[in-house]
């Protein structure tokens, strides 16, 4: 696995990134978190070396970065931050995140993963100019994506229909059939003649 940003950093680096996540209002998980990793960062800048084993901080930086990209409420702006610099499995989660910006959706919609552009794919917030783009993506994973995704405008699913791929094409008709489904056949209704009026049944004994 890629090492991710908090990978990277020193202790004192570690430590003043730690404090920046710190100034917003993240649920008790998170929080822990974030306050396990600062004591450990600032032992380390205190010290002047390493006091713990380099794993332990990888395991919470990593865990860490997993649980803000899946929150919902996570700023915007921290989201978009972690987008340019984070191994495909963080993108993909961010990429589904509601509360990712349009722009950061536009930068990972352009990602060479299909696993990321297929996530961006499925978010509610993907604009129609990308996928305009992405409905003619190399990977079927990615158009599968947008098919099955009931926020997609319906002249993008009625590209798909005619996908080359007969799964894409099956999964955007029914998209398609649950965003409009068809409507019944209305029978006109005719007025009987004066002879079917005239008509009685009879039942023979």
């Amino acid at each position: 696995m890629k090492k991710d940003l908090m990978h990277t950093l020193s202790g004192t680096d570690r430590a003043s990134a730690f404090r920046y996540l710190l100034e917003w209002e993240w649920p008790e998980h998170i929080e822990s978190v974030l306050r396990q990793l600062l004591f450990l960062s600032l032992c380390e800048v205190a010290k002047g070396e390493s006091t713990h084993e380099i794993s332990t901080i990888d395991y919470l930086a990593a865990k860490l970065i997993w649980l803000i990209s899946v929150h919902p409420k996570t700023s915007p702006s921290i989201l978009h931050a972690l987008a340019q610099q984070q191994p495909v499995a963080y993108l993909e989660r961010i990429a589904e995140n509601p509360n990712t910006l349009v722009k950061t959706l536009e930068l990972l919609s352009r990602h060479p993963s299909p696993l990321v552009r297929a996530a961006v794919a499925e978010n509610a917030k993907v604009e129609e100019q990308m996928l305009m783009r992405l409905v003619n993506d190399e990977s079927v994973d990615v158009r599968y994506s947008i098919a099955e995704n009931p926020h997609v405008p319906e002249n993008i699913l009625r590209l798909l229909v005619d996908d080359d791929n007969c799964y894409v094409s099956a999964r955007a008709n029914r998209t398609l059939n649950r965003l409009s489904p068809a409507q019944p056949a209305i029978i006109p209704w005719r007025q009987p003649s004066d002879e079917r009026r005239g008509q009685r049944r009879t039942v023979q004994v």
